[in-house]
Formats: structure tokens, sequence, C-alpha cells
């Protein structure tokens, strides 16, 4: 989809990847509590099957949006 706006990503990394970098870093911490991935105390909020499910993700960022697109199905775009 992004390239039908002629968008080239300038970062592309699985859900995991970025949960492993970044799950500590004071902004995407909250984040990831409201999103249910962990709780207050930093432990997993997600059973096997929705971890299974969330390695599916991918997370692109592109210099006038970013999408998150999931590699099972049609992608979403959010901007």
């Amino acid at each position: 989809m992004a390239s039908e706006y002629g968008l080239s990503p300038i970062y592309k990394e699985e859900f995991h990847q970025v949960f492993e970098e970044h799950q500590e870093h004071p902004e995407f911490k909250p984040l990831l509590e409201r999103m249910k991935v962990v709780d207050s105390d930093g432990a997993s909020a997600m059973d096997e099957d929705q971890w299974e499910a969330a390695s599916a993700l991918l997370f692109s960022f592109f210099p006038s949006a970013i999408l998150v697109l999931s590699c099972l199905g049609p992608s979403a775009m959010l901007t």
C-alpha cells in the first residue's frame, strides 16, 4: 500500500524486536501498559496465542506516515 503513494520505509521491524529494544523506554513502556501488552510491573499481560499473533505484526515508519502492517490478511494503516 505504501508503495502506491511513493513511500519508502525509514524503519522496519517485527513487533517482538521493537518490544525487546524499547520495553523500558519512558514513553514506550506506558504505551505497552495501555495496550495491555504488559502489566504495571512489566510482566507479560498476553497469553501465548496473543504473543504468537503479535509476531505477525510489522512496524514500519515512513517519512510522512506511521504504518502498522499485519502480515496476516489485509494491511491496516494508522496515521
